[in-house]
């Protein structure tokens, strides 16, 4: 089987090359590799002709594993397939890797600016990545895992608490047109064994700040200087989780069973009154047995 890294994938000529990002819809909207199209694992049967426009066929996942399979199977049938190795992942590490490179690059530049006692124009400053907090949480997530597994560790305990579950939910609806939230437990997808557990889960925020007041505790902030000015830190810009804290604040001036009514609209689904949900790789339709409810 034929593999690429990421920085070789980006120096291919596109001419008849064509990257495929497998990953599950939502996934790839929040980020991919510049260039590459979405085909999900339950579509590629279906969309198999657009395949078979591409000279050479780059698989791309999250880790690089899940494609292997499928660039097998592409090749025992003829195609010039090559899988990407470390997947998605690796972009982002690598992504990562050369923001922080270029910011300590700019940090030297600054330092030796104010040696020279010349003024640092607001025009200076790192161009922010699009989604730097998104990046950012996915390699400290892979980093916490791998490190996790290294000390013989099967479980991962975030602290994430009742606030942050409906801020999720209204977050999905608002931004991404989607009815989800993050889970009270869930086994990892990457790396088998795993576990994440979330015990403050149904713990509200006011709760716990109540608790860290009344044991003369302080919580340490975020050391990220994307964060400096966020709204729950104490500055002026705000993020869409800000925008949907202070939207919640709102909303319990009006009434005291809002909490209650956001958790409970992923908690008591009817799956009779949707026009469709998502199982996994499965996708279902309120027509997909309409007739058959008479």
């Amino acid at each position: 089987m034929k593999t690429i890294t990421v920085e070789e994938l980006e120096k291919i000529e596109w001419n008849q090359s064509m990257v495929v990002d497998i990953r599950p819809n939502d996934q790839y909207q929040r980020g991919t590799f510049p260039g590459a199209v979405n085909i999900p694992m339950a579509e590629l049967e279906e969309r198999r002709k657009e395949l078979d426009e591409a000279k050479t066929i780059y698989m791309l996942c999250h880790t690089g594993d899940r494609s292997q399979e499928y660039v097998e199977e592409l090749e025992d049938e003829g195609y010039d397939a090559v899988n990407v190795e470390g997947g998605y992942r690796a972009y982002l590490r690598l992504s990562l890797s050369r923001f922080m490179q270029g910011d300590c690059q700019r940090g030297e530049k600054r330092r030796d600016r104010a040696k020279h006692h010349k003024e640092i124009p607001q025009s200076d400053l790192a161009a922010i990545d699009k989604n730097p907090c998104y990046l950012c949480a996915r390699m400290r997530r892979g980093y916490l895992y791998s490190k996790a597994k290294e000390l013989g560790c099967n479980k991962i305990a975030l602290g994430h608490h009742f606030d942050d579950v409906i801020e999720t939910i209204l977050m999905g609806m608002l931004y991404s047109g989607k009815v989800e939230t993050m889970m009270p437990k869930l086994h990892s997808q990457n790396f088998e064994g795993m576990e994440l557990i979330r015990p403050l889960y149904l713990v509200k925020e006011e709760t716990i700040k109540a608790w860290r007041d009344s044991n003369g505790l302080h919580f340490i902030q975020c050391a990220c200087r994307f964060t400096e000015n966020c709204v729950s830190c104490g500055g002026g810009r705000g993020s869409k989780r800000d925008e949907m804290k202070e939207l919640i604040a709102q909303f319990r001036k009006t009434s005291d069973v809002i909490d209650t009514n956001i958790f409970n609209s992923v908690r008591k689904i009817n799956l009779r009154k949707v026009i469709g949900y998502c199982k996994d790789d499965i996708e279902y339709n309120f027509l997909d047995d309409y007739e058959l409810t008479r």
